[in-house]
């Protein structure tokens, strides 16, 4: 256990920096949208990012933990390994780009809350492009330890936005679009520039097909956890109520909680991973014990930043209710843990799956009565529905029949 946590801290400090750095840049964005911009934009850019993140979540295929776990066990084939998923990509691009071409061009307005001319869907495109390509590179930092390095190269892109964005008089859904590509491009040169010798050995489409049917039970996990964790928001969405885009600004400002949670194990992932049993067993009951102290902490500054930046109301009981909702994310996270470990994935996809559909339910019969309130209530009873099943399968089907695993 002490040669972990000397392991770890070194690199937590920088890791929480990087992970800072991102959810700051892209809360940025929101905020400025709102603030230099409109509501009516504001709600715009959401309905585009609804449309955009599940084809991105399609085209990832859940590869970022695959490859996390493939680079950690086989670190001499990580040239095949990559060379594979970029394959794969292409694939997946291929299949999905064009029937989101024709959802942007011809979806009706009111899904997108007014009509995308050819210039935002092609900015929308690049973005993805763009976005593919790095969440192929971004598990390198993890493999690489280059975690200083990433939390720099988020700073350049999200100059990039606020001087473009900023300096542009109209300040329309084309300029915000624009400004996203900008930083992603630029963040990307960056990522290849460190990366320029871990240079994928390209074979072709059939291993990336190949790559494909092995990182299926990652896609279903990623499809699932993007199901059980956005259910809520697009119920918001779907309900018609005018929070829509205050309750995205919410759900942004939990998630980054728990990206910053994450962070902290994230930072010796692979250790983590070979460790030892009792050795895992210390380090997430050390890691409990923090995310108490920073939930609470959270929760409070998420209130003052959504009334105070965003200019967004928050009642004490939505911020009782987002706590509970951030204080199951590491007890699941400790049993996903434990579940990779074992190459159990297909009990997390059951376990997600499940707290998706309590709280698809519980959305349905709160979200058009009770708004914001509502809908924090179905994320915290889907979050915990899905800790609960994910330790009553573990104990049940885990491989090791160890049970002790995921307490």
């Amino acid at each position: 256990m002490a040669g972990l946590l000397r392991h770890g801290k070194r690199l937590i400090a920088p890791n929480l920096v990087r992970t800072l750095l991102s959810l700051v840049g892209g809360l940025a964005v929101t905020w400025m949208v709102r603030r230099f911009g409109s509501g009516d934009l504001l709600n715009r850019y959401v309905a585009v990012a609804l449309v955009q993140t599940p084809a991105l979540l399609i085209i990832g295929w859940g590869m970022r933990d695959y490859l996390l776990k493939a680079l950690a066990s086989e670190p001499s084939r990580s040239a095949r390994v990559l060379g594979d998923a970029f394959a794969g990509r292409a694939v997946l691009a291929l299949l999905v780009i064009p029937p989101l071409l024709l959802v942007l061009r011809f979806a009706p307005p009111a899904l997108l809350t007014g009509a995308l001319d050819g210039w935002s869907i092609g900015l929308i495109l690049l973005s993805m492009v763009l976005r593919s390509v790095m969440v192929t590179l971004e598990p390198l930092v993890q493999f690489r330890a280059a975690y200083r390095f990433a939390a720099l190269a988020e700073l350049p892109g999200s100059v990039f936005f606020a001087v473009v964005f900023l300096g542009l008089g109209r300040r329309t859904l084309d300029e915000v679009l624009m400004a996203i590509a900008g930083a992603d491009a630029i963040r990307l040169t960056l990522y290849m520039a460190r990366f320029r010798r871990d240079r994928p050995e390209l074979r072709g489409l059939a291993d990336g097909m190949r790559c494909l049917r092995r990182t299926a039970p990652f896609f279903l996990v990623a499809v699932a956890g993007y199901f059980v964790t956005r259910v809520d928001v697009y119920c918001t969405g779907f309900l018609g109520r005018r929070e829509t885009g205050q309750y995205h600004v919410l759900v942004n400002l939990l998630q980054a909680l728990t990206l910053l949670l994450s962070a902290i194990p994230g930072a010796f992932n692979v250790t983590l991973l070979r460790a030892p049993e009792p050795t895992f067993k210390r380090a997430f009951r050390t890691f409990y014990a923090v995310s108490v102290v920073l939930v609470a902490v959270a929760v409070i500054c998420i209130r003052a930043v959504m009334q105070r930046v965003y200019g967004l109301a928050m009642s004490p009981l939505q911020v009782i209710i987002a706590g509970v909702v951030g204080m199951a994310f590491p007890f699941t996270l400790r049993s996903f843990y434990a579940i990779t470990r074992d190459h159990s994935q297909h009990l997390m996809t059951a376990s997600l799956v499940g707290g998706g559909l309590c709280n698809l339910a519980v959305s349905a019969a709160l979200i058009a009565r009770h708004g914001v309130t509502g809908a924090l209530l179905a994320a915290a009873a889907g979050q915990w529905t899905t800790y609960g099943i994910s330790i009553a399968l573990a104990r049940r089907y885990s491989r090791r029949g160890n049970v002790e695993a995921v307490r």
